[in-house]
Parts: C-alpha cells; sequence; structure tokens
C-alpha cells in the first residue's frame, strides 16, 4: 500500500507573523536595524533597546513553537513508519548542499529532511528495523520502476511523467520511492552476501 504523508509546512503558516516580528525588528534599535550597526562600529560600548529585546524573544518563542509541531508531526510519521516495516530503504541527500539552491531552500528549511531523516535512523536502531541508505546520485526520480528506463532529464516541476519505452505512467514521488526500495534492498543483499564469505 503507498501512503503519502503531508509536508505540513509549519513555517509557512506562520509566515506572516514572522514577517511582521522581522519588521518590527528591524525598526527596533538593535542588530537587525542598520543605524544601530553602523553606530556600533564607532561605539561597541552602546545596547539594544528594551524593546527589541521583547519582540527578539517574541520571535525566538514563535521559532520555538514552529519547531516543537514539527518534531510532534514527525515522532507521529517516522513511528508510523517505523511500526508498519521491516526494511526502509533513504536516500542519502545533502541536505546542506540542497539548501544553497535559493529557488527551494526555505522551503526545504521548513521541512527540515535532516531531522526527519535523524529520527527514521535512530529509531529504526531502536525497533531493529533495518534502514539502508542509498547513494545520493542514484537516479531514483527519472528512472522508470517498469522496464529501468532513465530520463535524460527530469524537471523539478513534473510531477507525472510517462515512460517513452514501456508507456507505464509513473507518479514521480511513488515511482522514486519504488526504485529507492528496490536499490535498497539490492544494496542490502549484497552487503550481507559480503558478509557471509
Amino acid at each position: 500500500e503507498d501512503v503519502e504523508y503531508e509536508n505540513e509546512r509549519f513555517k509557512q503558516q506562520e509566515e506572516e507573523h514572522l514577517e511582521a516580528l522581522n519588521r518590527r525588528l528591524s525598526r527596533r534599535y538593535g542588530w537587525e536595524n542598520i543605524d544601530f550597526r553602523n553606530e556600533h562600529k564607532r561605539n561597541k560600548d552602546i545596547h539594544v533597546s528594551k524593546r527589541y529585546i521583547e519582540t527578539s524573544l517574541k520571535k525566538a518563542k514563535l521559532e520555538r513553537k514552529i519547531a516543537r509541531k514539527r518534531k510532534l508531526y514527525y515522532n507521529e510519521i517516522t513511528m508510523d513508519i517505523i511500526k508498519n516495516s521491516s526494511f526502509i530503504a533513504i536516500e542519502s541527500l545533502s541536505v546542506s548542499g540542497m539548501l544553497k539552491n535559493k529557488n527551494h531552500s526555505y522551503s526545504l528549511s521548513d521541512a527540515a529532511l535532516s531531522s526527519l531523516l535523524q529520527m527514521i535512523r535512530y529509531k529504526g536502531e531502536w525497533h531493529k528495523v533495518i534502514v539502508q541508505p542509498i547513494d545520493r546520485w542514484f537516479p531514483s526520480s527519472k528512472r522508470c520502476n517498469n522496464c529501468g528506463y532513465v530520463l535524460p532529464e527530469l524537471s523539478l516541476s513534473t510531477r507525472e511523467w510517462t515512460c517513452p519505452k514501456c508507456h507505464v505512467h509513473h507518479k514521480r514521488d511513488t515511482n522514486a520511492a519504488k526504485n529507492i526500495r528496490d536499490e535498497g534492498l539490492i544494496i542490502y543483499k549484497a552487503l550481507k552476501l559480503q558478509e557471509n564469505k
């Protein structure tokens, strides 16, 4: 059974509130304010205003709330994954490299993929579930799970595609998940064979 978990975008849900606090911080006399930074270069003894500190604390409180909501959600879905699995394959994503892409950095930081993958790994250990990483360069999205054909190009905006070789229609994420699972099993079996030699 194919199960898809929603990306709740907790940071985006509070985006207006965060932007309002950031605007307020830039008006207060503190590090977000260019006048304060220029003055601090001339006089290291100046201090941020009480109102700047108050607004900073409000922003920190909101960010903690976002992080707690995300952590709770990730705990729920990772336990659901672990309880219903005996083998899990995951891509060894370069999250820090992906964050360098300005077009997707906000969404990726909101998703906090590193935290999700870390939870899957340690909960897998706790519950004796095999968690097998696969190479980050494996073409999981571009490869047809039915016949193995690999598309030369596939843009991030393309969510569905039809294989030009076998004509099977794919949902991008479902096809990628199947390819990751199959590749993970191949790697795991190969490692077990090496251990038994």
